[in-house]
């Protein structure tokens, strides 16, 4: 009997002293780079800031267009676009380690510099669209606005009295200027350190190298073009050498022939709008909206907004006037809208293609 206690004893010991090495035979826990989880955690940081943004944007753009519309009120400037309050450090710090997706990366700066310049100027905004629309200038007896002033020197057969009238709206037009320049201050204050203006560029598509080409380019091939044909026009609708030009003559001088924009009042201009509009993307389809109706609380600025969600529609707004200045502006409008629903880089390309169409006599003279 006390040998099997014995052997027992052995054993059970044997047993309970053969556990530790079960344990250590364990894999060690694994050991985790912090930048590795640091980037993950930035990532989702970046992703969630990115989708905030995005539906703050169709919410600003929705409103945007209800006022456009019906003239209801707008949020002002200084709300914060959905942008959180540290996203400058959140986006410094993703930059250095190289986390998310660079393009939302820039997306998001390119919203925090927007945001700052709307915030600086918002006041001054304010103030701008008041002094081109309300502050008013005496003349024969009628208070008239800044926003008025190109029509009455376009209308105005007399030089003596075009003059006139400019002189009368310089108080008001020096005003403006003023306020102007406060906003390109603030601006620049805003910009101060912030994206680049080829970055900006650089996010839609568009090499500020390329643009100064084509805008050389341009110049060199019309300056040898300006001088006679200036002249001409000059001399035939004016009656004046051009080198007795002013500012203020230039409203009349560029007035198309009233026969011209007799041709397009403002519900045939609506019509071609159609027309156009449905042989390329109907106006009311799951890719593009235009609003092409005529109402009194309708602003009379067309109004383009892209599609921020996926299946979402471009929207354009238009209010047709009449003349073929109107015309022209809202084909071009059309154009980038059709080029919007392509994507962002070709709202550019759509825009050029349509305003051809102003000069097309084919078109033009067309049904």
């Amino acid at each position: 009997m006390s040998l099997r206690r014995s052997v027992f004893g052995v054993l059970l010991c044997g047993c309970v002293t053969a556990a530790p090495p079960q344990a250590q035979d364990q894999a060690p826990a694994p050991v985790v780079d912090p930048q590795v989880a640091e980037r993950a955690a930035l990532e989702r940081a970046l992703d969630e800031a990115h989708g905030a943004w995005q539906r703050s944007e169709q919410q600003r753009d929705d409103a945007l267009w209800a006022h456009w519309l019906t003239g209801a009120p707008l949020p002002t400037g200084k709300a914060d676009g959905g942008l959180r309050g540290d996203l400058g450090a959140l986006l410094r710090r993703a930059q250095a380690l190289d986390a998310g997706v660079p393009e939302r990366r820039q997306a998001l700066a390119l919203a925090q510099a927007d945001r700052a310049r709307a915030v600086a100027v918002d006041d001054v905004e304010a103030e701008l669209t008041f002094s081109v629309t309300a502050l008013t200038f005496a003349w024969n007896g009628k208070e008239l606005t800044l926003k008025d002033l190109p029509r009455q020197l376009a209308s105005e057969p007399s030089a003596l009295k075009r003059r006139a009238l400019w002189t009368a709206s310089q108080p008001a037009a020096e005003h403006t200027r003023l306020v102007l320049a406060r906003r390109r201050a603030l601006e620049r204050e805003a910009a101060d350190g912030g994206v680049s203006w080829g970055a900006w560029l650089g996010a839609r598509g568009l090499n500020p190298a390329e643009l100064v080409g084509l805008a050389e380019g341009l110049l060199a091939a019309t300056d040898p073009l300006l001088p006679p044909a200036l002249a001409r026009l000059s001399a035939h609708e004016l009656k004046l050498p051009a080198d007795k030009l002013s500012r203020a003559d230039w409203p009349r001088l560029l007035k198309p022939p009233q026969a011209f924009d007799d041709a397009f009042p403002a519900g045939e201009i609506a019509r071609r709008l159609r027309v156009l509009c449905n042989g390329l993307v109907p106006c009311e389809s799951s890719r593009l909206t235009v609003d092409l109706t005529d109402v009194a609380p309708k602003h009379p600025l067309p109004l383009l907004l892209p599609a921020r969600e996926r299946g979402a529609p471009v929207r354009l707004s238009v209010k047709p006037h009449g003349g073929t200045l109107d015309l022209a502006m809202l084909t071009t409008e059309l154009g980038a809208a059709w080029g919007l629903t392509a994507g962002a880089r070709q709202a550019g390309a759509g825009a050029g293609l349509f305003a051809t169409l102003g000069h097309t006599a084919g078109w033009l003279e067309g049904p």
